[in-house]
């Protein structure tokens, strides 16, 4: 029997056809009643966004899809999910060679979103709009705060000398020129802004002080190799 008999699913609101409930399932799953949200009457408005996957490959797309769109519960986005996603099979441990199958048949297969812009693609405008016209409340901006806490980057401590996706990004950047017209958009954007820290200082904000002081550290640390540098130079020099 074949493993790969999962999907991705999504509900569509009536008004502007973006996202309102992102699932993953299989057989009628997304056609069945759900408790925590109203499946749509019209079968036109529930979309299978991906088809024919393992079930560890759809929790991991619906996750990703969970976190492009965004929740309304914490202030992130459109969807009335009301977990991260992923969450089908707690507790499950997959073999590694379930792993390794899942790892080569989602190898090199592409996100829906992939080269996808707000001028080419209605769904792609529609977030970003949305997007730019949202204002946090103070409670939705805590409740953020709080959904990010302990949360660890994934890059933490990772340098291209130590990790080769560090190392590939690093070196995909590396010589990249941004275009004038990437430029123009890039300062349109930013019309009206106003920088987070403007007005503060490291008297005022503990985070400008912290930067301030590693940039001090850095400052001295640089001056003392170059420093060791030249007097291991000399000594050679003298020698000879």
């Amino acid at each position: 029997m074949s493993i790969y008999i999962y999907y991705v699913y999504a509900y569509l609101r009536k008004s502007d056809d973006t996202p309102y409930y992102i699932g993953k399932g299989k057989g009628n799953r997304a056609f069945r009643k759900h408790n925590n949200v109203t499946t749509p009457k019209d079968k036109s408005k529930i979309v299978f966004l991906e088809k024919n996957l393992s079930e560890i490959g759809a929790l991991a797309l619906e996750r990703r899809y969970i976190r492009w769109y965004g929740r309304k519960d914490i202030g992130t986005g459109i969807l009335h999910n009301k977990t991260e996603g992923g969450d089908g099979v707690s507790g499950l441990k997959h073999t590694e060679k379930t792993k390794r199958t899942h790892s080569e048949f989602m190898m090199g297969r592409p996100s829906w979103n992939k080269r996808l812009t707000k001028e080419t693609d209605s769904r792609v405008l529609s977030y970003s709009q949305k997007q730019i016209n949202k204002k946090y409340s103070d409670e939705t901006k805590k409740k953020i705060s709080e959904a990010g806490k302990g949360r660890i980057p994934w890059n933490k401590n990772k340098t291209a000398d130590n990790d080769e996706t560090v190392k590939q990004i690093a070196k995909n950047l590396t010589g990249k020129k941004t275009s004038e017209e990437t430029k123009r958009k890039q300062s349109i954007a930013k019309l009206g802004k106003i920088p987070w820290n403007k007005g503060l200082s490291s008297k005022t904000d503990d985070r400008i002080k912290s930067a301030s002081d590693k940039r001090v550290e850095t400052f001295k640390k640089n001056r003392k190799n170059n420093q060791e540098t030249i007097l291991a130079r000399l000594g050679e020099i003298l020698k000879i």
